[in-house]
């Protein structure tokens, strides 16, 4: 796997796709979380087959959100793919019928990428875990609105998950 981030380019992405459906299925998180990064350098080449992963409920939230992390990763190499990528994730967000952990976690790079465009979509987001942890006390909210103010103020994004070195 990681072989294969290394040589990048649009061939070693159908085997990498491959083992990340394989890293989900066994539930391996750490070898999940090099993904992004190499899918970041494999480049445009992911990018459709990402998509497809991302959208597909029948995938776990786990594989689907490390498909949108590879997805953002490949940005920063390829910004010119910025807004098709963040819409894209943004939409996943405010999708009411996707999985709300998945729409969770959809925030991760909106915020890490500090896209402040987004911000409506977050706020959005954020009334609904409110709403959800008010009838619930044990709800775990993703994150709450002083965390996500801090991280849009932010000029610095956080972008370590999307370039770790395997």
């Amino acid at each position: 796997t990681n072989a294969l981030g290394a040589i990048g380019g649009e061939y070693a992405g159908p085997p990498l796709l491959a083992a990340l459906r394989n890293a989900s299925a066994l539930q391996n998180d750490w070898v999940l979380e090099s993904f992004p990064s190499m899918f970041g350098a494999i480049g445009p080449a992911a990018l459709e087959p990402l998509r497809r992963i991302a959208k597909d409920q029948t995938y776990s939230w786990s594989l689907r959100s490390t498909a949108l992390d590879g997805m953002a990763a490949m940005t920063i190499a390829w910004p010119k793919y910025c807004r098709d990528v963040f819409d894209f994730i943004a939409s996943i967000v405010e999708d009411a019928h996707e999985d709300q952990t998945l729409r969770g976690l959809a925030c991760s790079p909106l915020l890490d990428f500090r896209m402040g465009q987004y911000r409506r979509t977050l706020e959005q987001f954020l009334t609904k875990e409110e709403a959800c942890r008010r009838e619930d006390p044990s709800y775990s909210m993703d994150f709450d609105r002083a965390w996500m103010e801090r991280e849009l103020a932010s000029d610095i994004p956080q972008l370590d998950s999307y370039t770790r070195d395997w």
